[in-house]
């Protein structure tokens, strides 16, 4: 996960760098793509030492490149500088945040919080110096003041409730009451009316399926259309390029003219007022258009016979006449597709939501009801099996599921182990849960000791045989492994099919591969002491 997740940050930097763009830019956007995946949590993890590396090498170098003897000779171009950011940037983002709608109180906050350059003013700097498109006198400047304004913005953040009592007592009481109210009318604007959605529905699906046609053209004529001419001729090379062209853009080129507002939306305003039928068959005669066009932008690209564009373009407004249907379906499949892959972050934690409302629901009755608590980081219970616990004796309470991640286990048995930070769906009465709850935060708050605590790192999984003309373990269970090698079997392997998480009273068969997950020196002594494999 860590060298594909680095691997995709440096090839889009790599396509950025090449399409004329910063490289930062394509680390944030691959940045922002991953955010946004069902792995988010692990790969931040995963990128932990690797984002604190770099970061201490951006830092250092940053730091590297303050030099107090020029900042001392251009004190007063950073000092009005300096006060012109603070100044500038405080009432000018404050007054935006009031334009957008926000209360005072709220942009004041945002206009302190903003008031400074960061340290890519550097970057910014040194880069316009290394291309000669700057002087020697900018960069000093820049350093100097983003140094001072990084020190100056927590004490704004921090006095930021001050300066909005301050004004509060000094404004016009007219003046704040306006404020605040037009933040609560722009608050609770009504949705657009159907003719806005209608437009912007229009707009969108001309401008998304616009780019991905155009996309989709250049690089065929930039790529596939360059290594064909090794193949085939040049005509020939074209030709093949148009074809798969109009393959790949069709369903995008059909989306402009076919995917449009429902039929009933439509015939509502078309027979509501003659005014509106104007519209209508300028949004339609607009969209009829941009399909012309597109048809003649891509054969343009291969050929230059205009005659020629012109009857393909009507031959294939023709054939997506007839094979609508199918075009349809094909379209409306990669937009689910596409929204769920955008989605499917959102999507699998409303699950997860779901699920434990439903178990909520499900054991909530009488005084017994669900409660999520946290498992501390210090506990001396983490990797001990369930069963070995025995909560359900001590507490009166049972545990629904353990939440770890994305991934949920519902109804864990006595063998499930618990890791730092799970979440765990604790089942009880008001007392047991509350009782649970204090030994839970006794657990957590009391340093772990050595003799107490289970060590995992000690702990190993290793696969065992049980030869066939090995007949001492011949009628044992596996819960005569269990208390012998203290440890789980956590499989059965027997007979070409796997047994998980087997019961104690299952009976051990030779040539079984046995799986077990015990203490290394607890294993090790089991399998020497019935020489084991």
């Amino acid at each position: 996960m860590l060298i594909i997740s680095i691997g995709l940050c440096l090839g889009m930097v790599y396509i950025a760098d090449s399409a004329g763009f910063s490289i930062e830019l394509g680390a944030f956007v691959m940045g922002s793509i991953l955010a946004e995946t069902v792995y988010a949590e692990k790969i931040e993890h995963n990128f932990q030492s690797v984002k604190n590396l770099f970061a201490t090498i951006f830092f250092i170098s940053i730091g590297m490149m303050i030099d107090p003897v020029s900042m001392y000779e251009h004190k007063w171009a950073i000092f009005i500088v300096t006060l012109l950011t603070i100044i500038g940037k405080l009432v000018f983002t404050a007054l935006g945040a009031i334009i957008s709608g926000q209360p005072l109180k709220q942009s004041v906050q945002v206009g302190m919080s903003m008031a400074q350059i960061g340290e890519f003013a550097f970057i910014v700097a040194g880069l316009g110096l290394s291309l000669g498109v700057t002087s020697e006198f900018l960069f000093p400047v820049a350093v100097g003041v983003s140094a001072i304004t990084t020190f100056t913005t927590p004490y704004l953040i921090k006095s930021s409730d001050k300066v909005y009592s301050f004004l509060e007592k000094i404004l016009p009481q007219k003046f704040i009451q306006g404020i605040e109210k037009y933040s609560s009318d722009t608050q609770h604007i009504q949705n657009e009316n159907k003719w806005k959605e209608i437009i912007k529905q229009t707009i969108s699906t001309i401008f998304i399926n616009g780019i991905i046609i155009i996309a989709i053209t250049l690089i065929v004529k930039s790529y596939l259309l360059f290594l064909l001419t090794d193949w085939f001729t040049y005509f020939g090379a074209s030709l093949v390029s148009l074809v798969l062209t109009f393959v790949l853009c069709i369903p995008f080129i059909w989306a402009i003219i076919g995917n449009r507002p429902k039929r009933e939306i439509i015939r509502e305003f078309w027979d509501e007022s003659n005014y509106n039928r104007a519209p209508i068959i300028t949004i339609i005669s607009i969209r009829l258009t941009l399909v012309v066009v597109a048809v003649i932008f891509i054969y343009n690209q291969f050929f230059s016979s205009t005659i020629a564009s012109i009857v393909l373009t009507i031959g294939l407004l023709i054939m997506m006449y007839f094979l609508s249907k199918y075009f349809n379906k094909f379209y409306n499949y990669i937009q689910t597709k596409f929204i769920y892959n955008l989605n499917e972050r959102e999507i699998l934690n409303k699950k997860i939501e779901e699920r434990q409302k439903k178990v909520k629901f499900q054991y909530t009755w009488d005084n017994t009801h669900i409660s999520d608590m946290i498992v501390p980081q210090n506990a001396n219970f983490i990797g001990v099996p369930l069963g070995d616990l025995d909560w359900r004796t001590k507490f009166q309470i049972n545990i629904a599921y353990i939440k770890r991640g994305d991934r949920i286990i519902q109804t864990p048995n006595s063998e499930s182990i618990l890791y730092p930070f799970d979440k765990i769906g604790i089942i009880g009465t008001d007392e047991h849960i509350q009782r649970f709850e204090k030994y839970l935060q006794i657990i957590g708050e009391t340093p772990p000791e050595n003799n107490d605590l289970k060590n995992t790192d000690n702990f190993t999984l290793d696969k065992v045989v049980i030869p066939h003309d090995f007949c001492v373990l011949e009628h044992k269970s596996i819960g005569w492994v269990k208390d012998t090698a203290k440890g789980i079997v956590v499989s059965i392997e027997r007979d070409g099919k796997m047994i998980h998480n087997p019961d104690r009273n299952v009976p051990i068969e030779l040539g079984d591969y046995l799986t077990i997950v015990a203490d290394k020196k607890n294993l090790k002594t089991f399998i020497q002491d019935y020489n084991l494999k």
